[in-house]
């Protein structure tokens, strides 16, 4: 039998709230999706006419017999599962391998049944409330947000190992990784900022200045010098920065909330009369210095400037793309931020050493010299979209798409399809599938994915991107309720 036939799979599912002993297999092709899956159960279940399939909840677990021998299992006691809303996605999908041993899914059935009526019909209308509460929910989670993080201490304060964890908890305020669970979806989804960026440290080809190797070479030798404190190592780096950003020199900032930025780019919005900042750094004499992570320190320094009343303006009409630049002593990371219903925080590189090692040879200079070309085009991205970036209004059908993906178009047969965003298909920050309209007003999923395999049923496939464009692959396939 070839890699590539169907072969029958036993999967283990347990009904919400049933002891272990009322678990059942279900025989099924590994082939099939959940669409197929929640037919089998019905089925198997011997589930009344008023339980539809389409009705039963999903929940991928991966729990051992014997972690739950004797016990009655719900949902609530176990931390780590996903609702699988999508009826396309392929059963395995999810698993990197289904243990027969192991309980692979939770089902949760309705609350209450009633006789099939033609209520069951899910109307235009119940779908367009059903859009605008979700929508309204996105604002009030950014509206509590915002008073969570003007409350939270000041970013040195919070960023100590011992209040970071009980700051960023009851409720989650910032997805940055730290801790790990803390992850939030992929920033380079929002702007392209992000993705160009790693395009362009990659590219080995990109275009610079002659005299660009010689400034690296120069920054190289002053970041590596041992500096009294940390307002000593600004100074001397500073001059560097002003040069790669145009003649702006980078400043620091109190903000109206209790912040105190390191140093922050300022760009003018003449038309909101509001400051956006595409760059703001954080410092560190050297690794260990203060106690902190920057890179924690630096994402609350970014969240508490875009929770100030000063920005809101800009804050309302768009995710507030920033790049925060951590520093210690002679090494450096990138990372983009992103504010959505919540702030995210995600490192885009490594902690890079700013200096030539013997063992480099002066290949790393040429390296870093890529590195900072490509910091100075992210910075020009980011100061022209927030100079040209204009005010939504209220009612603008544009003003919730911040919250969602930047790309909204794919092609078919050479014509460009537009696609507004509804809302996203489950509440895992993780989950990357949203629910869209199209222009024509087709209800399809959008998911963005790394893998070739996307895990979406082929014959509702509309459209998939052939290779990953900065970094995602796009895939777009038709809603089936």
């Amino acid at each position: 039998m070839s890699a590539d036939t169907p072969a029958v799979i036993t999967i283990w599912c347990l009904i919400n709230e049933d002891p272990l002993e009322a678990a059942f297999p279900v025989d099924i092709l590994d082939s099939k999706t959940i669409g197929h899956l929640k037919d089998a159960i019905r089925n198997k279940i011997n589930a009344p006419d008023t339980v539809k399939a389409k009705n039963l909840e999903i929940w991928k677990v991966n729990v051992p017999f014997e972690e739950v021998e004797g016990n009655v299992i719900t949902l609530d006691n176990i931390e780590v599962k996903r609702k699988l809303i999508i009826p396309a996605t392929k059963i395995c999908s999810g698993f990197d391998n289904i243990a027969e041993t192991n309980i692979n899914f939770i089902i949760k059935l309705p609350a209450a049944t009633k006789p099939v009526t033609t209520e069951d019909y899910v109307s235009p209308k119940l779908e367009s409330n059903d859009v605008v509460s979700k929508r309204q929910r996105l604002l009030q989670e950014k509206d509590e947000n915002i008073k969570e993080i003007c409350e939270m201490p000041c970013p040195s304060t919070s960023a100590c190992p011992g209040n970071w964890v009980k700051c960023n908890k009851n409720p989650l305020k910032i997805y940055n990784l730290r801790p790990p669970e803390c992850s939030g979806p992929p920033v380079s989804l929002f702007h392209p900022v992000f993705g160009q960026f790693l395009i362009d440290y990659r590219n080995h080809s990109l275009s610079i200045p002659a005299e660009r190797y010689m400034q690296v070479q120069d920054f190289c030798n002053r970041a590596g010098q041992i500096y009294k404190n940390e307002g000593f190592r600004q100074k001397a780096l500073r001059p560097f920065f002003t040069s790669l950003f145009d003649g702006i020199q980078p400043i620091s900032i109190v903000t109206n909330n209790g912040s105190i930025d390191d140093d922050v780019l300022l760009t003018d919005n003449v038309v909101l009369g509001e400051k956006a900042v595409p760059i703001l750094w954080e410092y560190k004499n050297e690794i260990g210095a203060g106690g902190k992570d920057p890179s924690i320190q630096g994402g609350c320094g970014y969240a508490k400037y875009w929770a100030q009343s000063q920005t809101i303006k800009i804050r309302n009409s768009s995710c507030c793309p920033s790049i925060i630049l951590a520093i210690a002593g002679p090494w450096i990371c990138v990372l983009g931020a992103v504010y959505l219903e919540k702030p995210v925080v995600e490192p885009l590189t490594d902690f890079i050493l700013m200096l030539d090692r013997p063992e480099d040879d002066g290949k790393r200079i040429d390296g870093l010299t890529i590195f900072f070309e490509s910091l100075r085009l992210a910075f020009r991205t980011l100061n022209n979209y927030y100079k040209n970036l204009r005010e939504l209004d209220e009612t603008d059908a544009e003003k919730i798409q911040r919250f969602f993906p930047y790309r909204n178009q794919y092609q078919v047969d050479g014509d460009e399809i537009e696609f507004t965003y509804l809302y996203k298909l489950a509440e895992e920050p993780t989950n990357l599938t949203w629910k869209a309209e199209t222009v024509n007003r087709k209800i399809v999923i959008v998911k963005f994915t790394k893998k070739s395999n996307h895990g979406l049923d082929e014959n509702t496939l509309l459209y998939a991107d052939d290779e990953s464009f900065k970094g995602w692959r796009m895939v777009i396939s038709e809603f089936k309720a």
